[in-house]
């Protein structure tokens, strides 16, 4: 077995040794570039026998990026906008959300789409959601949304604290969704859970009201990039 040595000048040696193998088809040959790389850069080869010097690619995002808090407005909907394409998961947190909407009769509901860059799905949504208060409770599925909160409670004078979380499927664009809500200190609990096939990658969610507007309250969004 040979090898190359070079003996620094205070008596040391470095080795550059042959493979502890042999190799197994033929003579194995490597040329040296012919100038030095930059700062940082390593050594690759073209799989014949060519060594170049090259830069590392940048590395992606990756991990929890969030979102401050921010007001929810006094429209009619509310858009997070710009999900990053190779989102895998996200979370929404809401706080004393409530809508302008009237008293009992008059009573909006609060959804949530998903979207592409081709706008936002209005179909093809497999969700249920129910709410339990007391001695009552309340179950309902949906196929044009998702549900926050359901009928009979989107007035003005309810605020409504909760999240949202969203995860995709590795591989496809399934995405499936978990909400829970509660309606300020009283003890009426909200859920919702279910699922969509986007068809492309998500770059869009929204809360809407079905009647009237929002009139407090603020959102914050966190999303998770592998």
């Amino acid at each position: 077995m040979s090898k190359i040595s070079l003996k620094h000048s205070g008596g040391n040696v470095v080795s550059l040794n042959s493979p502890t193998s042999a190799p197994t088809s033929a003579d194995v040959a490597f040329k040296l570039p012919n100038a030095d790389g930059s700062n940082g850069q390593y050594m690759k080869t073209d799989g014949s026998g060519n060594l170049a010097f090259a830069t590392l690619p940048a590395a992606g995002a990756t991990g929890w990026t969030h979102v401050n808090d921010t007001s929810i407005g006094t429209g009619g909907s509310y858009t997070f906008s710009g999900i990053p394409t190779d989102t895998t998961a996200f979370r929404i947190m809401f706080s004393d959300i409530s809508s302008n909407s009237g008293s009992s009769g008059s009573e909006s509901y609060t959804g949530f789409r998903l979207g592409t860059s081709s706008g936002l799905k209005t179909a093809n949504y497999n969700a249920i959601v129910g709410y339990l208060e007391s001695s009552f409770q309340y179950m309902n599925a949906w196929t044009s949304r998702f549900m926050i909160i359901s009928q009979n409670y989107g007035r003005s004078q309810y605020a409504f604290n909760g999240q949202i979380q969203c995860w995709k499927s590795a591989g496809t664009n399934k995405w499936h969704y978990l909400s829970d809500t509660n309606r300020g200190n009283a003890a009426t609990y909200f859920w919702g859970q279910g699922e969509i096939n986007l068809g492309a990658s998500i770059t869009q969610a929204q809360l809407f009201l079905n009647t009237g507007s929002f009139d407090g309250g603020s959102v914050s969004f966190s999303y998770y990039q592998d």
